[in-house]
């Protein structure tokens, strides 16, 4: 009888030992993902013409996250070092800080800088490599530029627990000049880089996030924005996060996955006074599960400093809860804050397959465009 026992308990072990044998063995994207990892995201951010030591409160804004990413619209560098030659595009303000502002938005243990837009190359190429160093000497990661296009379609892959998951970014707005080429540092674009997000997925991601820098000076969704995301979220990305339009704009949450046209500014302060709403933005907070995603989005107030702060006020919730409803996407209000919970089921059984055909008459449907 003590045998039997003996045996049954030694079964039971060798067979625990077995399961965890086989979990250790499978590729990551293929593993639990029982623990949740959360991403904060905000729009365009850059330090020039802010007094730095005024971010002290982004930690309060911020709150605890494992991924914080920005758009870092513009260049960093020393001040003290007048040997960059900036001239940035006409009827704009050339977009340079102080290095000392990476520091403030060091905010996570994974902190992302996106860098695929139209003032990346403000200083020309070698304030891209400084902007490049600088960021690394802070331990932010970059995505969306680089010193030739290898580095700046570069997808960047982050290692959060169980999660893996890829940045990738694109720059629609005057591609032509600024875009990175075999040869050339620039940043990333979309025709560019054409990445494949079903091989991306085979090497163990769980996880597409894409930033793209789209759009001019407004609060509403174009039909040719729509259809830029759509064409994502249907080819594979699961999350959109969009900047450039400079004022928030609506959410659409599609498919078990999800977009946000537009975050407004973050930390920005031009040579001009800028629209009403370009002072507005929305922080979102994304909890990822392997079976949904939570959303919770709070507004922000920019003062005539370029300073970020919480908005106490309900109207920025408001008007992002009806823009969304035009894309079938109901935003829960309490209060100042809003909350959606998405699904992900759908995308998570999806085939990849599937997703490939779609991802390529998506890329020859964008540059049939140019």
């Amino acid at each position: 009888m003590a045998r039997r026992a003996a045996a049954a308990v030694f079964l039971v072990a060798l067979s625990a030992l077995l399961v965890l044998y086989l979990i250790l063995q499978a590729p990551i994207g293929s593993r639990p993902t029982s623990q949740p990892v959360t991403l904060v995201a905000v729009g365009d951010s850059i330090g020039y013409r802010v007094r730095v030591e005024n971010l002290s409160n982004l930690t309060s804004i911020i709150g605890a996250t494992d991924i914080f990413i920005f758009n870092l619209e513009g260049v960093l560098d020393n001040s003290s070092n007048g040997s960059l030659a900036c001239e940035g595009f006409p009827n704009q303000s050339t977009l340079r800080s102080d290095e000392a502002f990476a520091l403030y938005l060091k905010v996570a243990p994974v902190t992302i800088a996106n860098l695929a837009n139209n003032h990346a190359l403000d200083c020309g190429s070698e304030g891209l490599t400084r902007t490049l160093r600088v960021l690394s000497q802070s331990n932010i990661f970059a995505v969306g530029a680089g010193l030739n296009l290898t580095e700046a379609c570069q997808p960047l892959l982050v290692q959060i627990r169980d999660w893996r998951i890829a940045f990738v970014s694109y720059d629609f707005v005057i591609p032509e000049l600024v875009a990175a080429t075999p040869n050339n540092p620039g940043v990333a674009t979309f025709d560019g880089c054409r990445h494949d997000y079903a091989k991306i997925r085979s090497e163990g991601v769980d996880l597409v996030v894409a930033s793209i820098h789209y759009g001019f000076w407004s609060s509403e969704v174009t039909e040719e924005q729509a259809r830029i995301v759509s064409g994502l979220l249907g080819a594979g990305v699961d999350v959109v996060i969009e900047h450039s339009p400079h004022m928030p704009q609506a959410l659409m949450a599609k498919d078990g996955r999800v977009a946000f046209f537009s975050l407004g500014n973050f930390i920005f302060r031009p040579d001009y006074q800028m629209p009403t709403l370009a002072y507005t933005s929305i922080v979102p907070r994304i909890s990822f599960f392997k079976d949904r995603m939570d959303v919770v989005i709070r507004p922000i107030r920019i003062d005539t400093d370029g300073i970020p702060h919480l908005d106490a006020g309900t109207e920025t919730i408001q008007r992002i809860a009806e823009a969304s409803v035009a894309f079938n996407t109901v935003l829960r209000m309490e209060g100042n804050v809003g909350y959606l919970s998405i699904v992900r089921s759908a995308s998570v059984t999806s085939t990849l397959v599937a997703a490939t055909k779609q991802e390529v008459r998506f890329f020859d449907a964008i540059a049939s465009c140019d």
